[in-house]
């Protein structure tokens, strides 16, 4: 507690221990909202990819697989985006939804974090589903 007699060289002596009492704690902080903010900037690239790789799949011309075209973009769009993606899993496959034909892709890699103070995922995963644009399977030679 300060006094008016205190002499300055004191007060600089509390500024100090306050400051080193609050940096581990203001750090911790820091390296969670880096940590988060790389962990949704990673997910929202693999969103997007899987977005991408579903939309252009669905679409995709007579006698070619869907599942192959929207398992190829999508590992050739995180390869592009994400550096060190070698270990991302890429996943398609047709599904029946009452009656409906659909293309289910499904993205995911380790999440390892900067600095791994506070909890975070394990991995990070994104999937997508759409209708198919042809309802028959002959059509895509499957």
């Amino acid at each position: 507690m300060r006094t008016r007699n205190q002499p300055l060289s004191h007060r600089r002596g509390n500024t100090v221990v306050e400051f080193a009492l609050a940096l581990p704690v203001l750090l911790a902080m820091l390296t969670g909202v880096v940590d988060y903010g790389l962990y949704f900037m990673q997910r929202s690239a693999m969103l997007n990819a899987a977005k991408d790789a579903t939309r252009i799949a669905v679409a995709s011309p007579e006698n070619q697989s869907p599942i192959t075209m929207a398992e190829e973009h999508a590992q050739g769009i995180l390869d592009a985006g994400l550096a060190g993606c070698g270990d991302c899993t890429t996943e398609a496959r047709i599904m029946d939804l009452d009656g409906w034909l659909a293309l289910n892709v499904r993205v995911a890699r380790p999440f390892e974090p900067l600095a791994g103070l506070i909890p975070a995922p394990e991995q990070i995963s994104a999937v997508v589903t759409m209708a198919l644009g042809h309802q028959d399977l002959e059509y895509y030679g499957l």
